[in-house]
């Protein structure tokens, strides 16, 4: 039987600089959930109670804002620590990427980037990658920001979204060309001080 990775395993890799660390957190956010004993009951907050909410016609009805609000407020119970099941494992991944991600490091950015180029497009990692798509966009780091929009490109392209929808990837791969085009734009216009050179 093979041994379940757990966020713990990952942490200590990265403590050590493991060079299999990306190896190991692609195993992880792959592996099955554990089989709950007994299974839980039925409208138990679990993670996959959570994702069948998301897609509920009952969310549908109430407001952009209300939704938002649903969603996060049903995500904190089912992440909470005294949660009545407990999250799976490859759920917490984005954790230790968001980890990667914050530190200011020269190796856990190019860990980062491996990361962006292997990691399957599921809702543990996924919570991280979306997130620093906002923040590095936010901060014009156009090296991570162009690393996921070439990943959200390709998987969309080659319909290999995993988890995540075909509409989400094509949405946030549009919009990550709209800004890269900015960002280009901006370079070529020529500074006043090369225009007075000329």
């Amino acid at each position: 039987m093979a041994t379940t990775l757990k966020i713990t395993d990952l942490q200590k890799a990265w403590a050590n600089r493991d060079p299999r660390f990306t190896k190991l957190l692609v195993d992880c956010s792959v592996q099955d959930d554990p089989v709950l004993e007994p299974p839980p009951r039925d409208g138990a907050p679990t993670f996959n109670n959570w994702i069948s909410f998301q897609r509920s016609g009952e969310l549908r009805r109430k407001t952009k804002p209300e939704q938002a609000a649903a969603r996060i407020e049903l995500l904190k119970v089912v992440e909470a620590a005294d949660a009545e099941e407990p999250l799976p494992e490859r759920r917490k991944i984005y954790t230790v990427i968001l980890e990667l991600w914050n530190a200011n490091d020269a190796l856990a950015r190019d860990i980062l980037l491996q990361v962006i180029a292997e990691v399957p497009l599921v809702y543990g990692p996924w919570r991280a990658l979306k997130r620093i798509f906002k923040e590095a966009e936010a901060k014009n780091d156009t090296e991570v920001y162009g690393a996921l929009a070439a990943r959200f490109d390709s998987a969309c392209s080659s319909n290999s979204c995993g988890e995540i929808s075909d509409v989400t990837l094509a949405y946030l791969s549009r919009r990550a060309w709209r800004y890269l085009r900015r960002v280009a734009v901006q370079l070529r216009q020529p500074t006043p001080m090369s225009r007075s050179i000329c």
